[in-house]
């Protein structure tokens, strides 16, 4: 079985426009209690993210509630095709150091993936074999 990226994703997904300013990605995160999102254009396509650390990086700066959003996102955001190989997105979380990526359908983000999304959905699919695994040692009952 080919297991894909959108078997495991979250389709919810909160995203913030490149033009927001930047007081809005603080709301944003403390309000649906996430790290980070992923950063859209006018036209809904991906741009970049944008995280608590980056957030972080403005600490100091009283600048910050005039900036946009555009101007302290990482731009080229990582991504995966929502119909793209479960086990490539697993690759990428072992070798970058990432939480989360959007997943995307024509550049649009239509979900995200977490390293908690695919823990989850492990165990799900472990759970599921052990079942039809147990199901099939059951000795079928005779017919009468």
């Amino acid at each position: 079985m080919n297991f894909k990226v959108k078997h495991a994703m979250t389709n919810r997904v909160v995203t913030v426009r490149d033009s927001a300013m930047v007081d809005e990605v603080f709301e944003l995160l403390l309000r649906h209690r996430i790290s980070g999102m992923p950063v859209v254009n006018d036209d809904e396509h991906i741009v970049g993210v944008i995280t608590e650390r980056d957030l972080l990086n403005l600490l100091y700066n009283p600048e910050t509630e005039q900036g946009q959003v555009s101007d302290y996102m990482t731009p080229n955001a990582l991504t995966v095709e929502e119909d793209g190989l479960l086990i490539d997105a697993v690759e990428l979380f072992l070798s970058r150091n990432v939480r989360r990526i959007p997943v995307v359908r024509d550049r649009k983000v239509v979900g995200v993936i977490s390293r908690h999304d695919l823990v989850r959905y492990i165990r799900e699919v472990r759970q599921r074999v052990r079942f039809e695994m147990e199901a099939r040692r059951q000795p079928s009952e005779a017919l009468v």
